[in-house]
């Protein structure tokens, strides 16, 4: 799950653009290109809801890596 704040608002606006955009066969390749683009922005720009069960799994996967190398 995902806080519902202004981030999360452009992603699902930019993918409805993706989507619709897909849908035009006239669609270049850059207009592709550049939605792609937004749209992976969009994504990274998401953030999850906090879970004390994420950050515990988070921990322990953390803990089994091996830092020697850092």
């Amino acid at each position: 799950d995902y806080i519902q704040d202004e981030a999360f608002d452009t992603f699902t606006t930019v993918l409805a653009e993706a989507e619709e955009l897909l849908l035009n066969a006239d669609a270049g390749q850059a207009d592709v290109d550049a939605k792609a683009e937004a749209l992976t922005r969009a994504m990274a720009a998401l953030r999850k809801i906090p879970s004390r069960d994420e950050l515990n799994k988070l921990i322990a996967e953390m803990e089994q890596k091996d830092l020697d190398g850092y």
